[in-house]
């Protein structure tokens, strides 16, 4: 008898890449069936938000994966293998073919939609913006860019040849400034006034900004503290970073009474014990440096969420997720060889849209993490405002974050403000995350105004984290806000993002020399086609080569980045085919095959080996 093993993989509201059905707010576990060749129930899966599952069988056979337990319900056919294997189903979509043809309709891979304009140019892939009147293909791209540091040759690095997918057509192309107010405490009092902002929040002389080492002289890492009023009221509680550092606050709330002359005292929390550090000022710049009488132990593990406003203006900003993040995530693994990495994700609309959150809970495997951003598009909005307060709501109190961390980090990417209306609780999110050692760092686009600009930088204020912010040198996207109050220092935005995470996320106690913490995760098999077509390929994630097997002859097999370039092309005319795959930067690739003139289509992670890929 066949003994199922079910593993629900990061699953809480389960988003099935299974079937075309829409997701609503919450989503209900979603459970499907395995049928065997005689179309007989084996067992019953669960589908995970990256619908993948783990089949245990004593033989290889024909299965079929189906809504109901019997043939009525059947979705697709896939081999079923000997042993404990991971299978990940993808629901069939079509994709437009590079191979000169005109095509009719429209297609989607996922959610994303591609309308029908013409012949597809690897020499001029066209790059949308924001702005209906404004179209810029690469070429034009290249010639506006403004001159950027040399770290931008870093994130060229992977790359070689000229035949394969260019950092010229990526998303990578796409510039930002990076901002620290707290660093420019000066400056930031002389560009807004010392009143309350437009969203209830004024910073004047309520900063305490302290170091807490232990007793060798070492930064404390993660420790909680709490600043109380001689009362004994507690008026803000955070933790220390991979510094040591913490800014505490009060009275920032246009809610918040207090009174001048109050004094503050500092305690350190640890389980339910409470130890007095000191008594406290109102510092501004300056930091006040306490020592801990018994030494912390330095956490291990780094947490990273990006928060992503999915509404219809935020095409770009996704596509780069898709593109960069994998290439991102192995910069600070290199970087950081000492710390455990998990990555999660928010995304988020509007109230009466198609979704108001999805989510991804944290994983020490970014691909998959990847799996569930390339099945993200962007739609829905209309009006300015978004549910920014939801956003951050489930990505603050529904992911699994860490308790203690070297980083808690959560990158908010957006391009509209939350309702005006949800001041309240915008302001409540901004204190849970101090709490709880999540620094916000705001990714601002094309489409926000200057009180967005404010609420945005002053949330990496509340946080101790800081600000980027998409800028017009790249000529990509709609036009960009020119930022206040700061002195730009523009680079390619997945540099900046990069310079974020080491500055937070790197210790002292770490050798940079020694092999980073990649956890390893069984590659899984994709299955997509259909009930009477059947393709496999693996392994999933993908390193030198990936293998295709199906029950007809497949004509043709075409990998593309997710900006749309082909970065391979070939004509197996078998029914068993070995690819080896090109010289690429980590990240996700949409795989087309067509077999009879029809087209089948699906994603997988490509994670170069050892010697590939080499990351600056």
């Amino acid at each position: 008898m066949i003994k199922p093993i079910i593993l629900s993989l990061m699953g809480v509201a389960a988003m099935s890449v299974l079937v075309s059905q829409k997701d609503k707010t919450s989503v209900n576990s979603t459970n499907f069936y395995v049928l065997d060749s005689n179309k007989h129930t084996i067992c019953s899966v669960y589908v995970s938000p990256i619908g993948q599952v783990n089949i245990s069988s004593q033989k290889q056979q024909l299965a079929y994966i189906s809504r109901s337990k019997d043939s009525l319900g059947i979705l697709m056919g896939f081999k079923l293998r000997a042993g404990n294997n991971n299978y990940l189903f993808n629901q069939v979509a079509q994709l437009p073919t590079n191979n000169g043809k005109m095509y009719d309709g429209e297609y989607s891979f996922g959610d994303d939609a591609i309308k029908k304009d013409g012949h597809f140019e690897k020499s001029r892939m066209t790059m949308k913006s924001k702005a209906p009147s404004r179209e810029m293909s690469v070429m034009d791209v290249e010639s506006v860019a403004a001159p950027i540091s040399e770290s931008a040759i870093e994130h060229s690095a992977y790359m070689d040849t000229k035949d394969v997918a260019s950092i010229k057509a990526s998303p990578g192309v796409v510039t930002a400034g990076l901002w620290s107010d707290l660093e420019n405490w000066n400056k930031y009092f002389t560009t807004y006034p010392s009143t309350h902002s437009y969203w209830g929040l004024d910073f004047n002389k309520k900063r305490y900004s302290v170091e807490i080492l232990n007793p060798d002289k070492t930064p404390a890492i993660g420790v909680t503290l709490i600043l109380k009023k001689a009362t004994g009221e507690s008026i803000w509680q955070t933790q220390t970073d991979n510094r040591g550092y913490a800014e505490l606050w009060s009275g920032i709330y246009s809610s918040d009474k207090i009174d001048e002359k109050e004094s503050y005292l500092l305690f350190e929390k640890r389980a339910e014990n409470q130890s007095l550090l000191g008594k406290l000022k109102e510092t501004g710049f300056a930091r006040s440096t306490f020592f801990l009488g018994i030494a912390k132990t330095s956490p291990k593990k780094v947490d990273i969420c990006f928060t992503v406003d999915a509404t219809g203006s935020m095409g770009d900003e996704i596509s780069y997720l898709k593109e960069d993040m994998m290439y991102i995530i192995q910069s600070l693994r290199k970087a950081s060889p000492c710390t455990e990495i998990r990555v999660g994700s928010v995304f988020y609309r509007d109230k009466g849209d198609e979704y108001v959150t999805r989510k991804f809970d944290f994983s020490p495997y970014a691909e998959n993490a990847l799996m569930f951003i390339g099945d993200q598009s962007a739609g829905g909005g209309g009006d300015f405002p978004e549910a920014v307060e939801e956003g951050l709501r489930v990505s603050n109190e529904e992911l699994n974050w860490s308790t203690e961390a070297v980083a808690k980090i959560n990158f908010l990417i957006l391009d509209a403000p939350p309702h005006a209306n949800e001041q309240a609780k915008i302001q409540e999110q901004i204190r849970i995350a101090a709490l709880r050692g999540i620094k916000i760092i705001p990714i601002t686009a094309s489409g926000i105004d200057a009180s967005t600009e404010i609420l945005m930088k002053q949330m990496a204020i509340a946080t101790n984290g800081e600000y980027l912010y998409i800028t017009d040198h790249s000529g990509v996207g709609g036009g960009h806000l020119n930022p206040t109050g700061v002195k730009e220092n523009v680079d390619l935005l997945t540099n900046q993002v990069i310079k974020v995470l080491k500055k937070f996320c790197l210790t002292p106690d770490c050798n940079p020399e020694q092999e980073p913490n990649n956890p390893h995760q069984d590659p899984n098999y994709v299955n997509f086609g259909t009930k009477d077509v059947i393709i496999q390929c693996y392994p999933n994630p993908a390193t030198e080569y990936l293998d295709f097997e199906g029950n007809n002859v497949i004509n043709e097999i075409s990998i593309r980045a997710f900006n749309g370039q082909e970065i391979l092309n070939v004509k197996p005319l078998d029914k068993k085919y070995r690819l080896k795959l090109p010289l690429v930067k980590p990240g996700i690739y949409a795989v087309t095959v067509i077999i009879n003139q029809k087209y089948f289509n699906t994603k997988i992670v490509i994670q170069p080996s050892n010697g590939q890929g080499k990351i600056d």
